[in-house]
């Protein structure tokens, strides 16, 4: 089908983890996806996507990026200040302890966090599947 040609209607997707989606009008929304922005031709809805979605990375990774540099500025000013980090006297803190238990990366939290963010595709009338951005 023709860039040109495509009369169909659009709505923009948004999940829990701040990801876009492009899904044909009328079409049921799935688990997990809400509709924003605007209805209408894709190209309107791709500008739209284009706009408000400047950050590529899912929520729960901007969120363990955050708090890691976070953990660093503060391990960072407490070695500038005289003192040992935390956990290096003999006994881990507890940010370190809790820390053993989540995901060491940026990496490992996006590869966990993108299977489940993805919406699932139906094919359309046509035969090709729902447009994602």
């Amino acid at each position: 089908m023709d860039k040109e040609e495509d009369t169909r209607e659009y709505q923009v997707l948004v999940n829990t983890e701040e990801q876009y989606s492009l899904w044909l009008a009328g079409q049921a929304i799935p688990n997990g996806w809400r509709q924003v922005g605007p209805k209408g031709q894709k190209q309107v809805c791709l500008d739209y996507v284009k706009e408000v979605w400047t950050d590529m990375r899912p929520l729960s990774v901007r969120k363990a990026m955050e708090k890691y540099q976070a953990e660093q500025a503060a391990r960072k000013a407490a070695e500038a200040a005289g003192g040992a980090p935390a956990g290096e006297e003999g006994e881990p803190s507890a940010e370190s302890a809790a820390s053993a238990e989540r995901p060491e990366s940026a990496e490992a939290v996006e590869s966990a966090t993108s299977a489940e963010s993805t919406p699932p595709q139906k094919p359309t009338a046509s035969g090709d599947a729902g447009a994602t951005a």
